[in-house]
């Protein structure tokens, strides 16, 4: 299975929340990290699933063509995670 269609399974068959602190809504698209890095809070090593609502999906792809100082506060590397998340997924891989 190719990037799109796991992109598509992943949207389409399967329920995530989006990733951004404090969003909670469902996602509605995903990407696939491709480099070590930071994203909305988090750490992120390539293959990662960045699940996104639409609204925030949105913000992703405006980030193309603003300077670091237009960025939303949560796609910034110095974002902080939501604590209730970190706390429900180290719940769940436990």
């Amino acid at each position: 299975m190719n990037d799109a269609q796991r992109i598509d399974h992943r949207v389409n068959d399967e329920v995530h929340d989006c990733i951004r602190p404090g969003c909670g809504k469902r996602a509605q698209t995903a990407f696939i990290a491709r480099e070590h890095g930071r994203f909305a809070g988090r750490d992120m090593k390539p293959g990662d699933w960045i699940d996104l609502c639409a609204e925030d999906a949105a913000d992703v792809y405006n980030a193309q063509n603003q300077t670091r100082a237009q960025l939303p506060d949560w796609l910034r590397v110095d974002a902080k995670p939501d604590l209730d998340e970190l706390l429900r997924d180290l719940h769940e891989g436990l």
